[in-house]
């Protein structure tokens, strides 16, 4: 005869309203749970038969429980359609839609990120087109799955606001875990102001070790020795990205995008 699948220590039912069977049981004054009587019921989602205490069965019409099998299935079903809603929240259409298994999708770029821990702070160099900001939203996804909140910031997110509200962003910048922060580096060589900003954005969640991943058009000599990126760049504005890339240098991992994939024509890089 097949043994009644257990249902948890306390015999937890899969139910939205768990605190809600919880505050009336103890109110009751059940001062020792484990000596109430079990009493054999069937599994909501498979049917299989559970032994549960009436103290959680009394809570819920038709004494709605589930097994150890099911609760865990739904309990990780209802984690992923949470994480699913934030990333639709956060990440913009047009990055949602993009597949992996695109013929222009920068594979050998990603099985090399899927080397490093998921704390690794990257930046990621290279020519426009090259997947940067796709495979960076791909590692985001997966840090969300790892149970991390995060946030992005493209270019045009912070290039026009507000003196009070980048005191603010810079307040706030540490409270996501994982952060990306798209081409930076072409915000911050605009002004001296600018440059001062995006620097105490990216020093600030250095100094809290949080994970951040940075894209750049600056390819990997460049990164590593000085900076000329643009050939019309002045003097000022060469100097300002180097003061932010030499902070870069001593934190981040830097991958070479140039030198892992060939650049996808216009007609792929949109997936």
């Amino acid at each position: 005869m097949t043994q009644p699948a257990q249902l948890g220590k306390l015999g937890i039912p899969v139910s939205p309203d768990y605190m809600s069977f919880m505050a009336p049981m103890l109110m009751q004054g059940v001062e020792d749970f484990n000596e109430i009587e079990e009493t054999p019921h069937n599994c909501h989602a498979c049917g299989a038969t559970v032994m549960a205490r009436q103290a959680v069965t009394q809570f819920f019409p038709g004494g709605t429980v589930c097994c150890d099998d099911c609760t865990e299935t739904f309990i990780y079903q209802e984690k992923v359609k949470a994480m699913k809603d934030y990333w639709d929240a956060l990440c913009p259409r047009d990055f949602r839609e993009m597949k992996k298994d695109h013929p222009a999708f920068n594979r050998q770029a990603w099985e090399r990120i899927r080397t490093f821990p998921i704390d690794t702070s990257f930046v990621f160099l290279g020519e426009s087109g090259m997947c940067k900001t796709f495979i960076a939203l791909e590692r985001i996804k997966h840090c969300i799955l790892a149970e991390k909140t995060a946030k992005i910031i493209f270019p045009h997110d912070i290039e026009d606001l507000a003196q009070w509200e980048r005191r603010q962003l810079v307040v706030d910048i540490c409270r996501p875990q994982v952060m990306l922060l798209d081409d930076i580096l072409n915000v911050g060589c605009g002004s001296e102001q600018m440059a001062k900003f995006v620097f105490n954005i990216i020093n600030k969640r250095c100094m809290d070790r949080k994970t951040t991943i940075i894209t750049t058009q600056l390819n990997s000599s460049d990164f590593h020795s000085s900076v000329n990126i643009f050939n019309n760049m002045s003097a000022g504005e060469s100097k300002r990205i180097e003061a932010i890339v030499r902070r870069i240098r001593e934190k981040f991992t830097p991958i070479d995008f140039d030198a892992l994939s060939k650049p996808e024509t216009l007609s792929e890089a949109k997936f």
